[in-house]
């Protein structure tokens, strides 16, 4: 979906990472943004439009884009990862790691 720049909250990157962010926590970086965008994040990227030379995305485009990952990331099973799972990979990624000869232990 593209955003409709009539009808939705436009936001400059600066904007748009300020209100990409938990309550309490520091804003993320404007260049953030500019990777979502870019790059994306599990093969989703944000939507943004050019106006006049600038760079823009929306309210609407973040809750999309949020969702979309969100979605790609709990049907490939990594929206949650209890701590006890993250340590067992931990150690299956050390054992590993150790049987290859790569660390010291």
């Amino acid at each position: 979906m593209a955003i409709d720049a009539l009808n939705e909250e436009l936001l400059t990157f600066g904007q748009a990472a300020r209100r990409a962010r938990p309550k309490g926590s520091s804003p993320a970086a404007p260049s953030t943004i500019w990777r979502w965008h870019s790059k994306g994040i599990a093969g989703v990227r944000l939507e943004t439009l050019c106006l006049g030379g600038t760079r823009y995305t929306s309210a609407e485009a973040l809750q999309r884009f949020f969702d979309a990952v969100t979605q790609v990331r709990e049907e490939q099973g990594l929206a949650s990862i209890s701590p006890s799972d993250s340590g067992t990979r931990s150690q299956r990624t050390a054992s590993r790691l150790q049987e290859l000869g790569l660390t010291d232990d």
